[in-house]
């Protein structure tokens, strides 16, 4: 599959997810910064005082932490202009200026380059249960982690987001570059993206950081990311098969030429062929990696396996098993693939199934 098309991770009913919904049409929003120390006040007892300033404004108040500093916290305030005015009037005589000179309560601008959050990390040698979210080829693809404690407010980010960006006014990106943080509209759809290269004027192609997957998109589908929406870490860990390489005369050309030197990672292709079998094999199943190891840019090596009620089957060596892959340096011992701890049970290689002698023929011809 090209990672041209729109990514796979970001289409929730392939994988099982269920797509957010838009909430009320507020119309306009205003964040302002205010200290950590203050946002009790802000609050009250048991929610007293911001629920009495939702009720009489009409609008929806929403603290968050900041991305950028532990003593700040962003306020978002969400409804009509009238609405925001009096929610702002009644926070103003809540924290008074000769009080509280630090809470101007300035609309905070939008940065188009601020610091990335904190990257969901599958630790080394160790196992753990993923999902494969997006699949760019067989040996290269996006895990998450559901069993992180941040892995469940992604469904929150992804309905705040998919309201703000429909209803609100925001500022579009005017020079795009590359390591960019940004939200980007695909497949009916706002989620957060990480620009890779600007292949040419009014273009940009972009990581998806929360569902992995690829796209090369119009500047007029991406916006200014929002801070409040910079502090959950990014969900989708890149990732290579290891050990394993595609067979030579069995790839196949993924991508158009004109992208093909964009990406440095796009050199090692596997056949459709290879594709079809692993995502056949492993989309929608449980799943679990071990990482072996990282690449020169920073992306996991793993081993991964298809969890099922007879135990564990080793996508690597089944893939070798089936003509599409050979090994690189000989196949892992049993004792490498079953030992790391978190691993439910040692992989019985005998059970791998393998192709028959008939497959084979019919294969090469």
């Amino acid at each position: 599959m090209s990672p041209y098309n729109p990514p796979q991770g970001v289409a929730h009913r392939k994988f099982g997810y269920s797509a957010p919904q838009a909430g009320v049409n507020y119309g306009l929003v205003h964040q302002f910064e205010i200290p950590s120390k203050c946002v009790g006040r802000l609050i009250g007892k048991q929610g007293s005082t911001i629920s009495s300033i939702m009720f009489e404004s009409g609008c929806n108040l929403t603290v968050y932490l900041h991305p950028l500093s532990q003593d700040l916290r962003l306020c978002s305030v969400e409804g009509t202009h009238d609405g925001i005015k009096k929610a702002l009037d009644m926070i103003r005589d809540l924290f008074p200026k000769n009080r509280f000179p630090d809470i101007t309560l300035h609309q905070v601008l939008l940065p188009e380059q601020i610091s990335p959050p904190v990257q969901v990390a599958l630790g080394i040698d160790s196992t753990m249960d993923v999902i494969l979210s997006s699949m760019i080829s067989a040996g290269h693809f996006f895990l998450q982690s559901p069993s992180h404690p941040t892995f469940q407010s992604l469904a929150v980010l992804d309905g705040t987001m998919l309201r703000s960006y429909t209803n609100f006014e925001t500022p579009m990106i005017s020079a795009p570059s590359p390591g960019m943080i940004v939200a980007a509209f695909i497949m009916e759809g706002w989620y957060r993206a990480l620009i890779v290269d600007v292949p040419q004027p009014g273009q940009a192609l972009c990581k998806f950081v929360d569902y992995g997957g690829y796209s090369c998109l119009d500047l007029n589908c991406l916006r200014q990311i929002r801070l409040d929406f910079m502090s959950l870490p990014f969900q989708a860990c890149e990732c290579y098969l290891s050990d394993v390489a595609p067979l030579e005369g069995k790839k196949s050309i993924e991508v158009s030429i004109q992208f093909l030197l964009t990406i440095e990672f796009l050199g090692n292709q596997w056949s459709v062929e290879a594709n079809a079998f692993l995502e056949q094999l492993v989309v929608s199943h449980p799943l679990k990696a071990q990482v072996t190891g990282y690449t020169e840019n920073g992306c996991n090596l793993v081993r991964l396996y298809r969890q099922d009620i007879e135990g564990l089957t080793f996508v690597n060596e089944l893939l070798v098993n089936n003509g599409f892959a050979k090994w690189i340096n000989g196949p892992p011992t049993p004792a490498d693939v079953s030992s790391p701890s978190g691993l439910a049970s040692p992989v019985d290689f005998s059970q791998i199934p393998c192709q028959s002698d008939d497959q084979e023929t019919d294969k090469k011809e």
